[in-house]
């Protein structure tokens, strides 16, 4: 079999290829059971210490001090059954089971009747996705496995303006790291794709800065208004690793090729940019010990 050196030096490369991974679907939105318990609708009616997450400007409605701490067990599972021309009506793939914990802690203090401050401690973003038979996989030159993990650390300053509104603001520090793996494949004799490498990117934790802003609100009898922005955070990584391993085909013409063209492991580098958030909530509370709220994020 004979391949082209310029196919051989492109495919290489595209592995090498710097990437930009966007998170948007990575989020994790669970960061209280109160707010679990209103499926998520939480940022005009916030009113214990996971406002610092959902809408910090609530902080000056809580009373002294208040802790939150807890967790999320998320089980992740998806799969995807093929159409024509590819993969092919009948292929069915389906990925393995997750499980994730992921975990939360937020302080609160209203130190004076305009003024609190909070900080929190949580994973916004997270998660991943193995596909099983990932040799047989159809997308396994994109990927076969990936994992994301993050963790936020923030902080907040809320004022009470006015006797209906506030605001709060402070910025966010987030530390993550990823794993992407994917193979590579040659298009054989007959457009069959033949199994030649695979190729692993991980990396440590590493920084990024961004910040926050919310508004909190009465603007009429038993009605709430809440919103709240987190800016985009990018995460250079620049201690990245990557590493390639031959799968041998059997072939020895197209096995020699790829071996003396596979590049060794490696420093590489890629950004994982988190991408901004709006979120903005009314609730409304028509009677004691009821609360109907709608949010949009």
């Amino acid at each position: 079999m004979h391949i082209p050196r310029s196919l051989r030096a492109l495919a290489l490369l595209a592995c090498l290829a710097p990437a930009t991974a966007n998170a948007a679907g990575y989020s994790i939105y669970e960061q209280g059971a109160a707010a679990l318990g209103m499926a998520g609708a939480y940022v005009a009616s916030a009113n214990d210490a996971t406002a610092q997450f959902y809408n910090p400007a609530a902080m000056v409605n809580l009373k002294g001090r208040q802790l939150s701490v807890g967790g999320t067990w998320l089980s992740t599972y998806n799969s995807f059954a093929g159409e024509d021309p590819y993969p092919g009506t009948g292929v069915v793939e389906e990925m393995n089971r997750g499980n994730f914990f992921p975990p939360t802690m937020y302080w609160t203090n209203r130190f004076r009747e305009s003024l609190a401050y909070g900080v929190g401690v949580n994973a916004p973003f997270g998660l991943g996705v193995d596909w099983k038979n990932p040799e047989t996989f159809t997308g396994r030159e994109r990927v076969t496995k990936a994992l994301l993990q993050s963790v936020d650390a923030s902080f907040s300053l809320a004022w009470r303006m006015s006797p209906n509104w506030s605001v709060a603001g402070g910025p966010n520090l987030r530390m993550a790291k990823v794993e992407l793996n994917q193979i590579g494949t040659f298009i054989g004799t007959g457009g069959a794709p033949i199994n030649v490498s695979r190729a692993q990117l991980t990396s440590e934790f590493e920084r990024g800065m961004g910040w926050h802003a919310a508004i909190h609100g009465t603007p009429w009898k038993q009605w709430r208004f809440g919103a709240a922005y987190r800016s985009k955070v990018e995460v250079d990584v620049e201690k990245g690793r990557a590493k390639f391993t031959q799968m041998l085909t059997g072939d020895p013409v197209l096995d020699g090729t790829i071996a003396a063209g596979l590049p060794p492991e490696q420093d590489a580098k890629t950004k994982l940019v988190f991408p901004a958030q709006l979120v903005f909530g009314f609730a409304w509370d028509p009677a004691p010990g009821w609360t109907y709220e709608i949010d949009g994020v």
